[in-house]
């Protein structure tokens, strides 16, 4: 294992290369979200109103039914009339069926690729754990990864910058 100022390189490389894959991984299943919302938006339903359902789905019935009747309560002392949603697809005829299937498979879908992304996210958290636990400081190797994900002309214009700032602040060696 090399060594660079008692730090050990190659678990360090390994860690910040496993974290890049998984938050690459992560960046895709959110592009895959939104390709999702687009498809669905394109079918003509509301993305809004999808992410609604999928924060209501995330809650045990309990909480759905006391978020409900909340929000019934606010809309009665707000004087708002309560629509009938259900007739206004036309829920009863087969393309208002149809039009719930296809809802219903697109917010499934979504809830898929967002438990995959938590997933991914955990997996992120415990990597940075990890590297804390044999004794890497996790802020900088946030800011390796970000500094990693830059061209290096743009990372040497902030290193110049930064060397720049610190000079005008007094903070040079």
């Amino acid at each position: 294992m090399t060594d660079v100022g008692g730090i050990a390189a190659d678990r360090l490389r390994s860690v910040v290369s496993r974290i890049e894959a998984l938050d690459a991984e992560k960046k895709g299943l959110a592009e895959d979200i939104k390709e999702v919302f687009a498809e669905a938006k394109a079918t003509g339903f509301e993305a809004e109103i999808i992410r609604q359902l999928l924060r209501l789905r995330r809650m045990d019935k309990a909480d759905q039914q006391e978020q409900e009747a909340l929000l019934g309560l606010y809309k009665t002392a707000l004087g708002m009339e309560d629509d009938d949603a259900l007739g206004m697809i036309g829920h009863n005829s087969t393309a208002g069926s149809l039009a719930a299937d296809r809802l219903k498979a697109f917010v499934d879908r979504i809830e898929r690729l967002e438990e995959e992304k938590r997933g991914l996210q955990e997996d992120i958290k415990d990597l940075f754990t990890e590297a804390k636990g044999v004794g890497f400081d996790s802020k900088i190797i946030r800011i390796c990864l970000r500094l990693r994900k830059m061209d290096k002309a743009d990372r040497q214009e902030k290193e110049a910058k930064l060397k720049l700032y610190k000079t005008a602040m007094g903070m040079t060696d």
